[in-house]
């Protein structure tokens, strides 16, 4: 019997639960009573304080999808409401209301009159007459601007009635248009450019060939003044005059002192 003990230890225990034909001995195995006993009385784990409850839904149904911390979950998207559009006014609207056009002030043209002996005096009667007059002086000439037109009208009879040197200023609106004319001729005729011009609509108040001071020659450059009455900016798109491609471009002003070169 001892032999068979030997052999049957060998196998395992029995693989039925509480199987009474049988049972562990030698101590090699622990009972199954005391394995059911021990279970029984081990103390219940409360799952709410050992187990998260973030985790709890997963633990308790075994499913395969793993929750994540609240911390690293996505934020829940909120809907966003329309909100009430706001009403805007127009403060400036009473400027609109008889829909014309704001034309800038027309600026009064200056008289210079050149600095003499007794001009003190004469600005002196200017003043008295014309109390809202300014003048500034500007190298040897005064530049005496008026309030309007009226008086700046009778500024100019008094200093006429004088007998005194000034030179007027042309206002901005009735300066012309400066514009330089290339790719012609140089021995074209400036009669001939002008009668051209004026055929093609455009005024032509003069026509002046630019000319090089220093070689004393004259350059294919036609410096021409065009009236402000009418399209007179459609100028710059002309391309073709007296039979030539040219190029009409706005005058650049030399901005250096002017060299006599005959000394």
């Amino acid at each position: 019997m001892a032999c068979l003990d030997r052999i049957r230890n060998t196998y395992g225990r029995c693989p039925v639960w509480n199987c009474d034909k049988h049972p562990a001995k030698d101590g090699d195995f622990q009972s199954e009573m005391d394995i059911s006993s021990s279970t029984d009385t081990a103390p219940e784990i409360d799952e709410e304080e050992e187990i998260a409850p973030w985790k709890r839904n997963g633990i308790m149904h075994g499913s395969g999808f793993q929750l994540v911390s609240p911390c690293k979950a996505a934020r829940p998207t909120t809907m966003e409401m329309d909100t009430t559009p706001v009403e805007t006014t127009n403060k400036f609207s009473q400027l609109d209301e008889g829909n014309a056009p704001i034309t800038p002030p027309r600026k009064i043209p200056e008289i210079n009159l050149k600095v003499t002996a007794n001009v003190n005096q004469t600005l002196k009667e200017i003043c008295q007459q014309f109390p809202h007059t300014e003048n500034r002086l500007q190298k040897d000439f005064i530049r005496i601007r008026a309030d309007s037109e009226d008086s700046r009208g009778k500024i100019i009879k008094f200093l006429k009635e004088k007998n005194l040197e000034f030179v007027l200023s042309e206002a901005f609106e009735d300066r012309p248009l400066k514009v330089v004319i290339r790719d012609l001729p140089r021995e074209m005729d400036k009669q001939e450019i002008q009668q051209c011009l004026e055929e093609a609509g455009f005024k032509i108040e003069r026509i002046t060939q630019m000319k090089n001071f220093r070689e004393k020659c004259l350059h294919p450059l036609f410096l021409t003044d065009v009236k402000k009455i009418g399209n007179y900016a459609n100028i710059y798109n002309f391309k073709e005059l007296c039979y030539y491609r040219i190029k009409v471009e706005p005058y650049r002003k030399r901005k250096k002192a002017t060299i006599h070169f005959d000394c």
